[in-house]
């Protein structure tokens, strides 16, 4: 067996010896079609959440009581639905129907961004800036302060 008096220097780049272009050096063209699919998925989630929505409401006006047991039933049979029809897939279902649930649970009132929202007023919890919905959105960082959590005011 053969010795050298000088200790080996690890390669520049570990792994499998193969260099590459650092991650960091992605094409701004990459970038924008990335942002577009992600505008595409994020304004069609909205407006399922809204179809779920419609059926919801008319589940819950059919039956007359508006309890935490009906708005559950409720919103189960009207994702049951679009799951069934194929308009949702069965986990986006499950994530639409906890949405719906919580906006219209009075007793949460808190939302974080990057959740959807249906049309109303979100407040800022540190800073008290007012973002007025006219219609179901996901929520953005507030434009003042750039935290992540609001009060809903209906």
């Amino acid at each position: 067996m053969k010795q050298t008096d000088s200790p080996r220097t690890p390669p520049a780049h570990a792994g499998n010896g193969k260099s590459r272009a650092p991650r960091g050096d992605v094409d701004p063209r990459m970038l924008d079609r990335i942002r577009a699919a992600a505008a595409v998925v994020r304004i069609r989630q909205e407006a399922l959440y809204d179809r779920l929505a419609e059926r919801f409401h008319a589940h819950l006006d059919a039956g007359g009581d508006h309890g935490r047991e009906a708005r559950e039933a409720a919103a189960e049979m009207a994702r049951e639905q679009l799951t069934a029809s194929g308009v949702l897939s069965p986990p986006l279902g499950e994530r639409l129907k906890a949405f719906l649930l919580r906006d219209h649970d009075p007793a949460v009132r808190h939302r974080r961004t990057g959740e959807i929202t249906s049309a109303g007023t979100l407040s800022c919890v540190q800073c008290g800036a007012a973002m007025p919905f006219a219609r179901t959105a996901t929520i953005p960082p507030c434009p003042r302060c750039a935290t992540t959590e609001f009060a809903k005011t209906p």
